[in-house]
């Protein structure tokens, strides 16, 4: 199940956001005031994406938090079901620091829930505040272990400096919590910035201690994934959605290809590729863009048309590609020798039976 064929339709609700986390990966926040999505530009760009599909997937994501903005989700999601003429598969991504009457919507309309949590309470509150400095693991956990009984679910844990050696302890927490889906990221500079440096770990130091905590979650019939792994199983000559590009709906309505740009001025712009016209109430898309990111395959890549692994990465991530290289044909090297490194150690074992978020 390589997650090159994860094919969706993401909207970004807002920028807001309901939590303070130390190394916020977007710094939504300081780029001008907040951004909530225009939901005529929502229901516009959720009609042309079931025109064109017919196994529907749309996904709830937030440069903030998406659940800020619940009450459109319901209406977008009442929306799509009435011109949808076939189910639709619902995802969110979320922090999971909400209400237990959102936690009961969310678990009986969404088929698939992440939520962000980076371990035990003593990890985890020091790294995932709210926005008055308080605990929030209390709530998480409560909200997990409801949805996890009532829909399917998965936790990711952003790994910094203060929890890259406990890997195997992260795994233990979350199993403790009937958890059989993990997944890690490292902590990456927020975008268009060099910040989050004094929570950043080595990528290859990530990758060592990843490696055995996978090894040790298996043993335990737990899966434990990453970005790195996700093509391991299946060959592809593309990355992800990003690269076919399936639409992300922005808060300021755009049309980007990749999470990373989540808003129009970030400087991400090669990765904009439409925008919503109020006047006439249609996306305007730049097709000459589009075929730069279709075209945005591992034969055309000089980097990787050699590449011992590339059937099995296809070219890497193209966000952090054109944030590091400003050219999303040169893959970051940094990720490449991770890459490779775990294709050689675990390369033939991996078994994708569940999307990455």
């Amino acid at each position: 199940m390589g997650h090159y064929d994860k094919h969706q339709l993401t909207i970004m609700t807002t920028t807001q956001c309901n939590m303070h986390c130390v190394y916020c990966l977007t710094k939504a926040r300081k780029n001008g005031n907040a951004y909530r999505i225009d939901e005529t530009f929502a229901r516009t760009i959720i009609r042309d994406y079931l025109l064109s599909c017919d196994r529907p997937w749309i996904r709830f994501y937030g440069a903030g938090e998406a659940t800020i903005e619940i009450d459109m989700i319901k209406r977008l999601i009442d929306y799509a079901d009435s011109i949808s003429t076939v189910p639709i598969y619902y995802e969110l991504q979320t922090n999971g620091f909400f209400s237990l009457d959102v936690a009961d919507y969310i678990g009986h309309k969404f088929n698939i829930v992440y939520v962000s949590i980076d371990g035990a309470p003593n990890i985890n509150d020091r790294q995932r505040l709210s926005n008055n400095d308080k605990s929030t693991s209390e709530i998480v956990v409560r909200n997990i272990k409801l949805l996890n009984k009532m829909t399917t679910l998965g936790v990711r844990a952003t790994i910094t400096v203060l929890n890259v050696d406990k890997q195997r302890e992260i795994v233990d927490y979350f199993s403790s919590l009937g958890i059989k889906f993990m997944f890690s990221k490292p902590v990456l500079p927020s975008v268009g910035s060099n910040e989050n440096l004094e929570y950043a770990v080595p990528l290859m130091t990530y990758a060592e201690n990843y490696l055995d905590a996978y090894r040790y979650a298996k043993n335990k019939g737990i899966f434990y994934g990453n970005i790195y792994i996700v093509n391991f199983d299946r060959k592809t000559d593309t990355f992800c959605r990003a690269c076919h590009p399936y639409p992300h709906a922005t808060p300021d309505n755009y049309v980007s290809c990749c999470d990373r740009a989540f808003l129009s001025n970030i400087g991400l712009d090669e990765l904009l590729y439409g925008h919503y016209d109020v006047k006439s109430g249609s996306i305007v898309y730049d097709y000459d863009k589009i075929r730069k990111i279709c075209n945005r395959k591992i034969q055309n890549m000089t980097k990787c048309v050699n590449c011992s692994v590339n059937e099995f990465c296809g070219g890497a991530c193209l966000g952090t590609a054109y944030q590091r290289n400003g050219d999303f044909y040169v893959p970051y090297d940094k990720e490449c020798e991770v890459i490779r490194y775990l294709y050689d150690e675990i390369g033939n074992d991996v078994v994708l039976g569940f999307f990455h978020p």
